[in-house]
């Protein structure tokens, strides 16, 4: 399994890397450039900071940044050719997930080569952006590992969650209750009036990002989902100072405790979040005490930046995107819902909206997905507006999803919004006065079934169906048009797919 800069140099090879040595400012110009990088059509490339104001000498000199922030990348960190469809990512996905590869506890590790305790450690001698103006300050932590562990079963967690730097030694974070994992964790070790122990890993395989995101089951842990993904298990080192697990092959793993008691908390926040905008007001939230720091000879820090999803997004968004879809994907699969495709735009941040396309069985099949996707664990953050299409209408395609909200909805009828959800407290549309830290807030969901009505009376003229056929030409017609394409002139564009009738 890659190492980061094993990576690095794959995308060299594919020309998906800018590597920039002009210097630039960790205070803002930073956060502005890779905007304008996302904001490039169809996903700029992978960054590489090597000259960052202030860190010329410094223990740490470098940062990374959109490490699959487009669709190619994200498929060439599966495995798959970087041309790869959409739909043969989230199968990818999909797939290795079902086959996890445990992973294996290795003596030693890339991530050992330095060791720094005590009064060596310095968290910003690592060149931490400050990368949005209103931000509440610098945040190290933007695309990272964080590992915990069950203190009943020995499980770990892998997250990722955002880490605000207050000094040398203490990071601030936040934990919402919203049904994740370290969450939990959090609840037993303070049930025990102890601090939980925590790794922050940097700069990890890069596949063990992908399932940090995921929502899976536990047993076993992201790092068994990423090898089964990976097709190899991924290496594991145990941490100097806490009896954490984490990857060999890191840049950088923080070692530290978070402690449960209040009196302790300091302000962290406010965040230009994932949605795009700033998550609401600064807040009392628990704090990280970092006690040891190991990572690699001159060290790379990872990270991303956070914000607007439009009309560029960070690698946040894609990885959510792919993993929003294949969690839908499979469990409409489990409950028997003839699922075709799943999308989970981009625009909605990878996370609040996802068009689904069926082969419908039944009347009311579009409802039972979207409550089906409501009702899941994932739903805290996801799926807030669910769009159904019929089978003929392609997901990836917002011309076509567009077309059959169209011509398929009748909104009287189709469009149902449904009240009382547990939601997400960084949504913008729900003003702060409804918003608690801990508790979270009230969702709306709304489905739209775009799907063809299946009680319209059969007719004739519509050769024996039930809804309006849409225009086509025989398949004879349509084989002279392909071989003539060249003929035609019209070589240097690409041939279009065919849209037949279903139905």
């Amino acid at each position: 399994m890659a190492d980061l800069r094993s990576w690095l140099e794959l995308l060299k090879t594919h020309g998906e890397l800018v590597e920039i040595d002009e210097e630039v400012d960790w205070k803002f110009e930073m956060g502005c450039l890779l905007r304008r990088i996302y904001d490039i059509p169809g996903g700029g490339p992978a960054v590489l900071f090597k000259n960052i104001k202030g860190y010329r000498d410094a223990v740490g000199r470098k940062f990374f940044a959109g490490s699959f922030s487009s669709f190619r990348r994200l498929a060439m960190v599966m495995g798959l050719p970087p041309d790869s469809h959409y739909k043969d990512t989230v199968l990818k996905y999909a797939k290795g997930i079902e086959h996890p590869f445990h992973p294996v506890l290795v003596n030693d590790g890339l991530c050992k080569e330095v060791i720094r305790k005590d009064k060596e450690i310095d968290l910003l001698g690592f060149p931490v952006p400050h990368l949005h103006p209103n931000d509440g300050g610098r945040y190290m932590g933007t695309f990272q590992l964080v590992v915990t562990k069950d203190p009943e079963t020995g499980v770990q967690n892998v997250g990722l969650y955002r880490m605000m730097v207050h000094d040398q030694t203490h990071l601030g974070t936040t934990l919402l209750y919203s049904k994740q994992h370290w969450e939990f964790h959090f609840e037993k070790w303070t049930a025990r009036g102890k601090k939980m122990p925590i790794a922050i890993c940097f700069g990890p395989p890069q596949i063990t990002l992908i399932t940090a995101v995921s929502k899976l089951d536990h047993p076993p842990d992201e790092f068994a989902y990423a090898g089964g993904i990976a097709g190899e298990p991924v290496k594991l080192v145990k941490c100097e100072t806490i009896d954490v697990d984490v990857p060999a092959e890191c840049e950088i793993v923080l070692e530290g405790y978070v402690d449960f008691d209040p009196s302790t908390f300091r302000p962290e926040g406010p965040f230009g979040e994932y949605m795009g905008y700033l998550s609401g007001l600064p807040g009392k939230r628990p704090v990280i005490e970092i006690h040891c720091i190991t990572h690699r000879k001159d060290p790379i820090l990872q990270g991303t930046l956070e914000g607007r999803c439009a009309p560029g997004a960070s690698e946040n968004h894609y990885s959510a995107s792919i993993l929003s879809s294949a969690y839908a994907y499979r469990l409409l699969k489990q409950h028997k819902i003839d699922v075709v495709g799943a999308f989970a735009p981009l625009g909605a941040a990878g996370y609040n909206k996802l068009i689904i396309a069926i082969r419908q069985q039944r009347q009311g099949e579009a409802m039972q997905a979207a409550s089906l996707l409501w009702g899941s664990d994932a739903s805290f953050m996801r799926f807030k507006e669910v769009i159904v299409v019929d089978e003929d209408i392609d997901v990836y395609n917002p011309a076509m999803v567009e077309f059959a909200l169209t011509t398929r909805v009748e909104p009287s009828r189709d469009i149902k919004i449904v009240g009382g959800f547990p939601g997400l407290p960084t949504d913008p549309s729900i003003p702060p006065s409804e918003k608690d830290p801990w508790t979270g807030i009230r969702w709306s969901r709304v489905c739209i079934d775009a799907t063809r009505p299946l009680y319209f009376p059969v007719l004739e003229s519509w050769g024996g169906r039930r809804f309006p056929p849409v225009q086509h030409w025989p398949q004879e017609i349509e084989n002279i048009v392909d071989n003539k394409w060249q003929k035609y002139g019209l070589g240097k564009y690409p041939l279009p797919p065919r849209w037949r009738n279903t139905y």
